[in-house]
């Protein structure tokens, strides 16, 4: 499978560029007669004027706040814009007014002379998207109704909850095609864990597939839960433990919410840091044609090509629309970026090379010696040997460090009209992503036996030795492909009663498949055979430099691993929610319902890269169904507010779910919104959550048993010890507590801005870890609670029942033992974050054009972890492989007429890197995109360029260890400049 781009796929780009470019459009201007085909139902304008907007694609400008009060008449059938606002607000105190082709401006009429002028009104409505967590859209007084929603059976409502959210509009200004490019603009969002260029972590170490999941506050991929249109998403990689979020088609995204708090009240187990819903498209008029080109200015192509095509279409009752699209991009090669490498010495660090090597080191006893350069190992004396000096070889010889990948994906969606009070709805994703990476060559210690063809030895005796050696000259990189296919489909039901009560009920089936190859490893059995041999023609040359093996040789000791894994979810929801009494201040409301799924995830794998080639399944299932109710109860409001409460409101929520394998949890919520006088909102949650183990985290099925001699402390002698490691059925949920605090600014006299300030704490107990082998077992007092000695006869045979494998030579029953050490995985570690989130932005109109200036930056205060229970909290914030303090993202916004022009500026602060001794300073780092789009309305074609990393900036160096690379994988990538061109034409 070769996934480089082509100069033909190129090609294809430019011409699509060119056609859309050049073909006449069928858009219209704001004098037209083109019609729309509206189904607007009668209710709250500011709620309806959102179904107007997805029609006709205008872009509104109107006061929220105020249309809340205004009811807007149904629009049914083919009409023009202005026909449509027309019937709306027939009788209404509403106004409108075409400011320019796309806009349009809203405002209701003022009833005295001291209320503010209609051209304020229109101004304070026009948000800048960042920061739509201040958005107030209950039609009670003093509820925020938080857009993470979608066709789900749960609650729509949040009282006092923080809501970020990434328009249409500020996805297309940031000039990103892929879902986790959009998502990795925030600073909320940690690039720890499961992406393409990270391996630090557990869950990354299972991204087999190189896909990219979403971290919010750094807690992890699995802490997050991330939904589209409000369900769940299959699991993903090799044990299922995040969501890869790489193949949602982009073209299809209508907005992107992100709740950056704990919700599993709401949304189930998984919602600990937060949740990120995709909020899909469902009704288009018309065609999008849109095509993208990007590349480095570094030299090597790290081309990105992308195209999607968008189609709407109606009927008289029912409304949809399809989307596909085609994404590519090369690979890194970790050769072409100078901190991709593991000796870091030229920039002051230390050399992480490797001593097996080609040619490699031969270690006897406690000597050392290099096998000479510049030969072909087959004329080797024991004088050319050299004692205490070491080959050594970069650990990133050949390898890279972004893969290529290749993404078609489908979208399409349906809602149907029954009767005046019921939709039926459907939509369907389809998406395949394949993926080439370059690994290392495969590494290891191998024995010479004295039988081999090219024995030659640095000892006068003639005796087997042991030699560190890489594979990498004989049979290149390991290679890495991957195939993944994601399958997500869901129809349900929406009821309107008369008597205000709603029901939505819901089924769906989603699944992600996984094929992978790895290719180039060792066969030690053949390779065995092929050292022991005494043909010259067959034996393995391992004392050369560089590559002398007969090639039909190397291609017998060629091993491969094939793994296939299969994570689905079948599901049904019920959600009803409605009015219980009139308050008041507003509505009693009350929100209940409940969910039954089914998850399972299956895997296969295939290995010859042990002894006796193996092969082992796993099917694991598990039943889940819940149960919740919330009540928002509106306290004080328009109609009974007094000095220093506007608005009052509170919420209570709690939820039951059973899990078939391992348990219950039951998660409380309550929320908080109060007004002391207009234009200010102080609001807070408390609220539990939870986390389920794996289904793999149960399964024992793999669990190994190994016999080794530890110290005793006690008599200083070596005594036997077993050691019980992997999975463990006895799991319980990770559990945390969070609060958050905010306040709210939207000051009347600068209706354009907008400032949200909150304070976030999350405490994350019984988290799984699983503890390191250490040669202390038995002396370190914190190891303690892994060990027991003189175990009872019944706890050995336990024991090693639920060892399967045999990890060393020895019985597991037999083999006199002095104590047992469980290694397994275990609910004993636990995580505390606390920090603030700083969203701020303020609009103008003038005669130059509108200009919008945002803000939106995270200050982490703690960031503590403690991999045991009986370990201490060690802070951890502002250290390498872990969220900074200080992480900000500012944009400025200037649109006049066609011209649409955005400025981003991306600040990670300095940090420290205790790993090296003594620590050192990580500086910080300070990266500008600039954004321009021009629209041609003649041909209804907008055209981009963009330019991220204006300055080429480097991540700030990192002596990284853990990763023997000279940068944090987790706060920086080395893609540097990249410069590229949209074409998107509307039909």
């Amino acid at each position: 499978m070769s996934l480089r781009p082509t100069r033909a796929r190129f090609a294809a780009v430019l011409a699509w560029l060119l056609v859309i470019t050049l073909c006449p459009a069928r858009g219209w201007s704001a004098d037209s007669a083109k019609k729309f085909h509206f189904e607007i139902s009668r209710g709250v304008a500011a709620e309806q004027l959102q179904a107007f907007r997805s029609t006709t694609s205008l872009q509104l400008l109107f006061d929220f706040e105020a249309f809340k009060a205004v009811t807007a008449s149904g629009v049914r059938g083919d009409l023009t814009a202005r026909e449509a606002l027309a019937q709306m607000f027939a009788g209404a105190p509403v106004q409108f007014e075409f400011v320019n082709p796309g806009t349009v401006g809203l405002r209701v009429e003022q009833r005295s002379a001291s209320e503010a002028a209609p051209a304020k009104a229109i101004q304070k409505a026009a948000r800048s998207a960042e920061v739509r967590s201040i958005d107030r859209r209950s039609a009670d007084a003093g509820l925020e109704e938080v857009t993470v929603e979608g066709r789900v059976a749960t609650s729509i409502r949040e009282t006092g909850a923080p809501l970020i959210t990434l328009s249409r509009t500020d996805i297309e200004a940031a000039g990103v095609v892929t879902a986790q490019g959009a998502v990795r603009t925030l600073p909320q969002i940690f690039g720890g864990g499961p992406t393409e260029d990270t391996a630090q972590g557990y869950e990354a170490s299972t991204n087999v597939a190189r896909g990219s999941g979403v971290n919010l506050r750094g807690l992890g991929a699995n802490a997050t839960l991330v939904l589209m249109n409000g369900r769940r998403l299959p699991g993903s990689g090799n044990e299922g433990l995040f969501v890869d979020v790489s193949n949602l088609p982009l073209a299809a995204v209508e907005r992107i919410d992100i709740l950056p708090d704990s919700s599993s009240t709401f949304y189930g187990s998984d919602a600990v840091a937060g949740v990120v819903n995709f909020v899909m498209r469902d009704h288009f008029e018309g065609q999008q044609s849109e095509a993208y080109f990007a590349d480095s200015t570094r030299g090597y192509p790290l081309a990105e090509n992308y195209v999607s095509q968008l189609i709407g279409a109606h009927t008289e009752s029912g409304h949809g629309i399809l989307a596909v699209d085609f994404y590519s991009r090369g690979n890194l090669p970790a050769a072409e970026r100078e901190q991709a490498r593991s000796d870091l010495r030229a920039f002051g660090g230390s050399n992480f090379d490797s001593p097996q090597s080609n040619p490699g080191n031969i270690v006897f006893g406690l000597g050392n010696w290099a096998v000479p350069k510049g030969q072909d190992g087959t004329h080797l004396q024991p004088s050319d040997f050299v004692r205490g000096v070491q080959n050594l070889q970069n650990r990133y010889e050949g390898a890279d460090i972004l893969p290529r990948q290749q993404r078609f994906s489908a979208f399409g969606s349906w809602r149907q009209e029954l009767t005046d009070r019921a939709d039926l709805f459907s939509d369907v994703l389809w998406g395949q992503r394949d993926v080439r990476s370059n690994g290392t060559g495969a590494v290891g210690n191998l024995v010479l036996p004295t039988t081999n063809a090219f024995y030659a030895s640095p000892l006068s005796a003639v005796v087997p030795f042991q030699m560190g050696y890489s594979f990498y000259d004989d049979l290149g990189p390991q290679i890495v492909d991957a195939r993944v296919r994601d399958f997500d489909a869901t129809s349900g039901i929406d009821i309107h009663f008369e008597n205000h009560w709603n029901a939505i009920a819901t089924g769906s089936y989603v699944s992600e498949s996984i094929g992978l190859d790895v290719l180039n490893q060792v066969n030690p059995s053949a390779l065995a055979s092929a050292l022991a041999s005494s043909n010259p023609n067959i034996a393995f040359n391992a004392l050369g430099d560089g590559s002398h093996t007969n090639p039909a040789t190397l291609d017998v000791l060629r091993g491969s691993t094939l793994t296939t894994s299969r994570s689905s979810i079948v599901s049904g929801a019920l959600l009803v929610t409605g009015p219980l009494a009139a308050l008041p201040a507003g509505d009693l409301r009350l929100s209940f319902g409940g969910d039954a799924r089914s998850q399972r995830f299956r895997g296969t794998l295939w290995t010859d890269t042990v002894l006796v080639p193996a092969a082992s399944s796993t099917d694991r299932r598990r039943f889940i169904h819940s149960g919740f109710a919330e009540l928002q109860v509106p306290m004080v409001g328009p109609a009974n507010r007094v000095p220093g409460i506007e608005a009052l409101a509170v919420s209570l929520a709690e939820r039951y779910e059973h899990y078939s394998d391992f348990g219950q949890a039951l998660t409380p919520r309550l929320g908080l919104s109060w007004s002391p006088v207009g234009g200010v909102t102080v609001r807070g949650t408390y609220s539990m959550s939870f986390r389920p183990p794996g289904l793999l985290d149960l399964d024992e099925s793999n669990n190994v048993y190994g016999l080794t001699p530890l110290r005793d402390p006690l008599t200083g002698a070596l005594v036997q010890t077993l050691l019980w490691a992997g999975k463990n059925r006895d799991l319980r949920e990770e559990t945390a507590r969070s609060w958050t605090a905010g306040l709210e600014f939207e000051p009347e006299r600068y209706p354009g801005a907008a400032l949200a300030v909150t304070y976030f704490n999350t405490t994350f107990t019984n988290r799984l870890s699983t503890p390191a082998f250490a040669t202390d077992l038995l002396s370190n007092p914190f190891l303690s609670p892994l060990v027991v000695r003189n175990p009872s006869a019944e706890y050995r045979a336990q024991v090693c029942s639920r060892a399967p494998i045999a990890g060393s030579q020895g019985s597991c029953l037999a083999t006199p033992i002095m104590a047992i050490a469980d290694l397994r995985l275990r609910n004993d570690a636990r995580a505390f974050t606390s920090g603030m989130d700083l969203i701020g932005r303020y609009q103008v109109e003038s005669r130059f054009g509108s200009f919008t200036f945002g803000l939106n930056g995270t200050y982490i205060l703690d960031f503590s972890e403690a991999k045991a229970a009986n370990l201490p909290l060690v802070n951890r914030v502002s250290t390498q492989n872990y969220p900074v303090d200080l992480k900000m993202r500012a944009s400025a916004r200037w649109r006049y007429r066609a011209l649409d022009f955005t400025a981003y500026s991306n600040f990670l602060n300095r940090y420290e890197d205790v790993g090296s001794s003594p620590a050192r300073r990580v500086s910080s780092l300070t990266t500008f995109d600039l954004h321009a789009a021009y629209t041609l309305r003649a041909t209804n074609t907008t055209i981009a360029l963009g330019v991220d990393n204006v300055f080429d900036e480097d991540p700030p160096f990192l002596n990284n260890a853990g990763a023997s690379i000279g940068y944090d994988q987790e706060n920086g990538d080395l893609i540097g400049r990249m410069v590229s061109a949209t074409v998107r034409k509307v039909w």
